[in-house]
């Protein structure tokens, strides 16, 4: 019995130095050291594992239908690792203090992506295809949406407003005021924004006009 308790108390020792133990790989560029492996670097290892390479380190899980990378990014034409279009990465690009979310297109060029940095203040920006789905509410202290189109054309002086036995009959005859999409089409298709916040500035300024001209009809009727 004290033989046996001997020999697996020495087996325990042995095998909590060999656990314990430093040992590297220059050929291959791996070291392991008291519960870390470092990969491609001879520094000390301060993470459980570590990836290091000086220019473009990354590292991924890949099989046959694409990969998934995470890396450092020097260079906006780092963010492509693969060669197909199911590949996708993460990656930090350094010289920008951002972190870049990208799934590759049709063409593989690496212009797909999601960034989330803080230079120049941008919390978030959406490159390429530009294209954001959210099903469900959006919650925000401020949107501000960027537009070309607005109504201040109703202003000018050759503007020509509708008559209002004209209007009357256009919203008997179709439910809605001119130039406004339908309740049908709105079910559909939803609405632009930008362009509706247009439109309904255009009715705002057409019945401000109306309610200037019908004061000045008053105004003439109270002066004869």
């Amino acid at each position: 019995m004290k033989i046996k308790f001997i020999f697996l108390v020495f087996l325990f020792c042995f095998l909590s130095a060999v656990v314990n133990a430093q040992w590297s790989s220059d050929t291959y560029g791996i070291k392991y050291t008291a519960g870390h492996v470092g990969i491609g670097t001879e520094s000390s290892i301060d993470r459980t594992l570590l990836v290091y390479n000086q220019t473009l380190p990354y590292f991924g899980v890949k099989n046959s239908l694409g990969s998934f990378d995470v890396g450092i990014a020097y260079n906006a034409g780092d963010f492509t690792f693969g060669t197909r279009p199911g590949d996708a990465s993460i990656k930090l690009h350094g010289s920008n203090h951002g972190l870049f979310l990208n799934m590759n297109d049709d063409n593989n060029d690496g212009l797909s992506y999601i960034k989330f940095t803080d230079s120049y203040k941008v919390i978030m920006a959406i490159y390429n295809n530009a294209i954001v789905k959210i099903d469900g509410k959006l919650f925000a202290k401020e949107i501000e949406v960027k537009t070309d189109v607005w109504a201040d054309f109703v202003f000018k002086p050759d503007y020509k407003l509708m008559p209002l036995n004209e209007l009357e009959s256009f919203i008997k005859e179709n439910n809605h005021l001119p130039n406004i999409p339908t309740e049908a089409q709105v079910k559909t298709d939803g609405i632009n924004v930008a362009e509706m916040n247009a439109k309904l500035l255009q009715k705002i300024e057409e019945l401000t006009l109306y309610v200037i001209e019908q004061q000045k009809q008053i105004d003439r009727l109270k002066n004869k």
